[in-house]
């Protein structure tokens, strides 16, 4: 996020908005010197086994008719982007068919990985 702020601001065209961006867990703020304006999560609440509670939280810290952007991959969509495997009906089954390829995984810890991983879906989010 730090490398994607610094072109963003680096690439701007015409006067720069008063941006303040905060590198915290949603979680960890109560409130802000004024609600927030514009927020966005990238690839974020798929690794938040309790993304509900934190996109109620956002939406508390925001203004009135301000805009909440959740980008993340859609698991309605049989694939799980970050191992590249197929997504087999449930997380329980395709762990079972797929655990040792995780295990395996060049991710940093992967079973724990796999563990925090959410599988957020446009139904759920709604």
């Amino acid at each position: 996020m730090h490398a994607m702020r610094e072109v963003v601001l680096s690439n701007w065209v015409g006067k720069t908005p008063a941006v303040n961006f905060i590198d915290h867990d949603i979680d960890a703020i109560t409130e802000l010197d004024k609600p927030a304006d514009y927020m966005i999560a990238i690839n974020v609440i798929e690794h938040v086994p309790e993304y509900e509670r934190q996109i109620v939280n956002a939406v508390k810290l925001k203004a009135e008719r301000a805009t909440l952007r959740l980008i993340c991959p859609n698991y309605a969509i049989p694939y799980e982007p970050h191992l590249e495997i197929p997504i087999i009906f449930t997380k329980n089954l395709t762990w079972r068919i797929f655990k040792q390829r995780i295990a395996k995984s060049t991710i940093p810890n992967p079973i724990d990985f796999w563990r925090d991983l959410s599988w957020p879906t446009q139904r759920k989010l709604r």
